[in-house]
């Protein structure tokens, strides 16, 4: 059994030197941690009084009936319980005194009640100066007048004007190129440029007449754009990316909701909404849970991606899917622009004529059509149009190239050789099993192309069949060597 000491807390056996406490607590305690020694244990278990002994705390307690160990004072030494072999005779004295003054620190110690004693915590002294005072490095001055001579040198940029980072940059508009058409003669437009724009634009000479002109102010822009106008010129041009809508895909509303109802709710959200259609199916044309929501410009309108919740529903907005398809002019019928920025003269996409196409005659459906890019014998939008796959490969190549695989019986055809000196009318296969062959051989000239084909498309059957039959003898012959071997090791062991 465990046992616990009464002054220390620690565990201890029973064969330990320990003395138990006969009274209320009945605890045991070290004979070392009451200052008591092995002797007086010794007679305390000899004279029987060991069934008497008390703690000094239980004594201190029971103040009616108190029964204190006591020496002979003849023989009392410093140490309580400590008697000597000679006169070591106890007794019980039952008195009145409320306390015996204790003899030694222990004993005074369990009478004095607990006191919580709290550390201050010191900081340690720092005889270390701080880090800003550490001195700096002094540096190495050699000024003796034999020494090197000292080179002045010189900021070569010091006349340059320093540039504050609280001044505000201005946000310079990337301006949009001007494409113009049927250009033979350059000097009129020459002078005309610099008499709007002065040295503000740049050229660029392109092929099949065409001339690109890149304003460099937003201001210039317009005013070129004026003055070609009222020449009449051909071109075209494009939007300003800033005045560009902005584009997201609504998920989450079901196809049938009307469209305004979805204009109006994205509106009561803060957003200046241009247009809301529905996206449908490419090839079936049936309506998807899905819309096109196009936002005027603002600077609200990333904020858009974190709506959650849209007339009732869980809805999601997202960018659209960038395409790979290249705009088509409905106007002029070339690609590259759109009609809102096109100032070319007008072409039918049926009929090439110089109109537009809703004023075209034909009002039915004709099979007698002109393309106004390749002139074949198909509407100008076709996408099977070679000016369209032309366009398309340059502005989207290829990863890598496609590599066709050729006709399996066109390859054994050509294979065939030509001239063949197996005139006796066997085979390749028929030689290896010995066994001839009648009938013509492949190359007979009687034979037809197709029939030569057809044979040599039998042949390779024929050589499976052989490859089988060689293997079959040699898996036989593969088991005998191992039943040799096995019957040659078991000898052997």
């Amino acid at each position: 059994t465990m046992l616990t000491c009464g002054v220390c807390k620690g565990v201890a056996t029973k064969y330990e030197d320990l003395i138990q406490c006969k009274m209320k607590c009945k605890m045991h305690f070290h004979i070392k941690c009451i200052n008591m020694s092995l002797d007086t244990l010794r007679d305390l278990n000899i004279s029987g009084n060991i069934d008497q002994w008390s703690c000094l705390t239980c004594s201190n307690r029971d103040l009616t009936s108190n029964s204190f160990l006591v020496s002979n004072p003849n023989t009392m030494n410093n140490d309580i319980g400590e008697i000597s072999s000679q006169s070591s005779q106890e007794v019980l004295l039952n008195c009145d005194k409320p306390e015996i003054p204790p003899v030694n620190d222990y004993e005074l110690s369990l009478q004095e009640p607990w006191n919580d004693v709290q550390h201050k915590k010191k900081k340690r002294s720092r005889n270390s100066p701080e880090v800003n005072e550490r001195p700096v490095k002094q540096t190495k001055i050699n000024d003796y007048w034999l020494g090197k001579s000292i080179v002045i040198t010189r900021n070569r940029f010091e006349g340059l004007p320093i540039e504050k980072d609280t001044e505000a940059k201005e946000d310079k508009q990337k301006v949009p190129p001007i494409f113009i058409a049927g250009v033979q003669n350059i000097k009129p437009l020459q002078q005309l440029m610099h008499k709007v724009a002065g040295s503000d634009f740049q050229f660029k000479i392109l092929t099949n007449d065409q001339v690109k002109i890149q304003p460099l102010t937003s201001e210039k822009y317009t005013a070129i754009i004026n003055a070609l106008k009222e020449k009449k010129t051909e071109f075209h041009t494009f939007q300003f990316k800033q005045e560009r809508n902005f584009k997201v895909v609504l998920k989450g509303i079901h196809y049938s909701t009307d469209v305004d109802e979805i204009k109006k709710a994205v509106e009561d959200l803060g957003y200046s909404v241009a247009s809301v259609f529905n996206i449908k199916q490419n090839r079936t044309k049936m309506p998807l849970s899905l819309f096109y929501v196009d936002l005027k410009p603002n600077e609200n309108n990333k904020s858009i991606y974190a709506v959650q919740k849209l007339l009732s529903s869980i809805v999601h907005f997202e960018p659209p899917i960038p395409k790979r398809d290249i705009p088509q002019c409905v106007k002029c019928q070339r690609y590259g622009h759109t009609k809102a920025f096109c100032h070319r003269s007008p072409r039918c996409v049926k009929c090439a004529g110089d109109h537009l196409t809703n004023t075209c005659p034909r009002k039915e459906r004709s099979r007698d059509v002109k393309c106004v890019l390749c002139e074949g014998d198909h509407p100008a939008n076709y996408r099977g149009c070679a000016v369209f796959k032309e366009i398309q490969q340059k502005s989207f190549p290829p990863l890598r190239k496609k590599q066709m695989l050729n006709n399996p019986l066109q390859q054994i055809s050509n294979n065939i050789p030509t001239q063949h000196s197996n005139h006796s009318g066997n085979s390749y296969a028929s030689r290896l099993r010995k066994e001839p062959q009648e009938g013509p051989s492949l190359n007979q000239p009687g034979q037809s192309s197709t029939q030569n084909v057809q044979q040599a498309v039998q042949q390779p059957t024929n050589d499976i069949q052989e490859l089988k039959q060689m293997m079959k003898g040699l898996m036989e012959q593969m088991s005998t060597m191992l039943n040799i071997l096995t019957t040659l090791v078991s000898k052997m062991a």
